[in-house]
């Protein structure tokens, strides 16, 4: 029997159906591999030998404030995961979802190793996310995509990638129905209006009533000139032709979120401070929140 050779491969992943994409992977590389992981993951690529660097779940974090609360942790755990790979001189790295995050560390390990980068479960470059394709064709090698929609648009624009397909299309017809059923969904209200949602409506979803920009159009009225309008515009015009209360789409209550602050003060902060993240897309600069200057300005007169 030929002795294999040897592939170290770095790997970061932060929920389960990540953990599920890459151990399929990982079994793949070591019919032909003799294979050392590092990095973090979950309990399948825990049992394939991987000794994670920390819990992946504390990469999971998903909405508005928790990255933002969570940012020097989040670096300083992307920073030790970059160090731990270049020690261990990594043939290949594997980012898989988590864009925001593994982004960097593609970025890192393209600047200063020679090993390959492949991000598993693509990046939103569509729409209007467009700009960050310019980064993944200078930091990634190869993209897998779960839809083909995601292959074609690479093709067009030259990055090299490859249809993986949806895990979900793995699951025999039966098992498909038993877990729409298990649920019982009858509407969904989708406010992404992605391209990849829109997948969801056309080959798993398709006998439910859906919402969507295209259901909210007003007669004669191109999807094209809606989607000028500020996003909260267009969910709350979404919302209320779908019979829904729409009271806090512009009027969000952030009180819990400043409730016993000191935690978060002791943990990121030596004194009281207001932090403000006036951002927008360069792209569409006039949604920008117009009274930030205001906003600031109140601040100083009323916190002296």
């Amino acid at each position: 029997m030929s002795k294999k050779d040897v592939l170290n491969i770095g790997i970061v992943c932060g929920e389960h159906s990540g953990d599920r994409l890459g151990a399929g992977l990982i079994e793949e590389l070591k019919k032909h591999y003799d294979v050392n992981l590092y990095g973090v993951g979950g309990p399948k690529l825990e049992k394939l030998g991987l000794k994670s660097s920390f819990h992946y779940s504390e990469i999971n974090i998903m909405g508005l404030l928790d990255p933002l609360l969570s940012i020097f942790k989040l670096t300083r755990l992307r920073k030790n995961l970059i160090n731990l790979f270049i020690k261990n001189n990594i043939n290949l790295f594997i980012g898989i979802d988590s864009p925001d995050f593994n982004m960097g560390i593609h970025k890192a390990l393209k600047k200063k190793c020679f090993n390959k980068n492949i991000q598993v479960v693509s990046p939103s470059v569509w729409g209007w996310r467009q700009g960050r394709v310019k980064s993944i064709q200078a930091y990634i090698d190869l993209t897998l995509c779960l839809f083909n929609f995601e292959h074609n648009y690479y093709k067009k624009v030259g990055h090299n990638s490859f249809h993986l397909g949806h895990p979900f299309f793995n699951l025999n017809k039966e098992n498909k129905e038993k877990i729409l059923k298990k649920y019982n969904f009858s509407k969904v209200f989708d406010l992404q209006n992605s391209s990849r949602t829109k997948f969801y409506k056309r080959f798993i979803l398709r006998d439910i009533e859906w919402s969507s920009s295209e259901s909210s159009l007003e007669p004669g009225q191109k999807k094209s000139d809606f989607d000028k309008d500020p996003v909260l515009d267009r969910m709350e015009t979404q919302l209320i032709k779908s019979g829904i209360n729409t009271e806090f789409v512009k009027n969000i209550d952030l009180s819990w979120a400043i409730q016993d602050e000191s935690r978060l003060i002791k943990q990121y902060a030596n004194n009281e401070y207001i932090l403000l993240f006036p951002f927008c897309s360069p792209k569409h600069k006039n949604k920008k929140w117009p009274y930030f200057k205001d906003l600031i300005d109140r601040l100083k007169t009323e916190f002296k």
